[in-house]
């Protein structure tokens, strides 16, 4: 009897334990994120996106043009201006020179200043240096006006004028520089028909 009544003891705890575990809940299924649609790209965008990623965002509204390069300005081309010279250095007959330039007159070939010429019976004598002596005497005391036209050389070329005097011209004109073409070719024609300066047949 006794065994009996423990047994039924035993069997009333065990159920009294089960009561009190809470049943297990069935498990929630899991939400799935929405699959985003996919949109064919189009012709004038660029697609960069890699193989294993989505695309990006829709692009709306007016897509940026590059603009064209900008040109640069056209440089306007400045006339030399005419520049007065004051106790200019003569080189030679056509070149001159102050402390920072070397100015040759255009359009002749200056006679260099060791030139020797001949008269008529072969006697030689120094034109080249008289030829320099006859140009300090024309510009001595007297400010030149000189006009660039070849600055990318040196010496550099210009005009020169001395009084509204071309002084190139006025060079060729008295036997002391040779026309440089076509420029003086009448000039130094007349200084050889009259024996001046490097074409005189005698001694000065």
């Amino acid at each position: 009897m006794r065994i009996v009544l423990i047994i039924v003891l035993f069997i009333t705890a065990g159920l009294v334990v089960l009561l009190q575990v809470p049943t297990k809940q069935p498990l929630k299924s899991v939400e799935t994120r929405p699959k985003l649609p996919v949109e064919s790209p189009k012709d004038d965008i660029r697609d960069v996106t890699p193989d294993n990623a989505l695309p990006g965002p829709e692009v709306s509204g007016k897509l940026l043009n590059r603009l064209p390069d900008k040109k640069k300005p056209v440089q306007k081309i400045v006339k030399p201006q005419q520049q007065k010279y004051q106790n200019l250095i003569v080189t030679s007959a056509g070149i001159l020179s102050t402390q920072e330039l070397t100015l040759q007159i255009r359009d002749i070939t200056p006679l260099k200043l060791e030139a020797i010429c001949q008269t008529e019976s072969t006697e030689p004598w120094p034109c080249g240096r008289f030829a320099r002596t006859a140009l300090r005497q024309l510009i001595l005391k007297h400010a030149i006006e000189c006009e660039p036209v070849d600055t990318n050389i040196t010496p550099i070329l210009v005009k020169c004028q001395i009084a509204g005097r071309d002084i190139g011209k006025w060079l060729v004109q008295q036997g002391w520089a040779k026309s440089a073409g076509e420029a003086y070719a009448n000039e130094m024609t007349a200084a050889k028909q009259h024996h001046r300066g490097m074409w005189r047949k005698t001694l000065p």
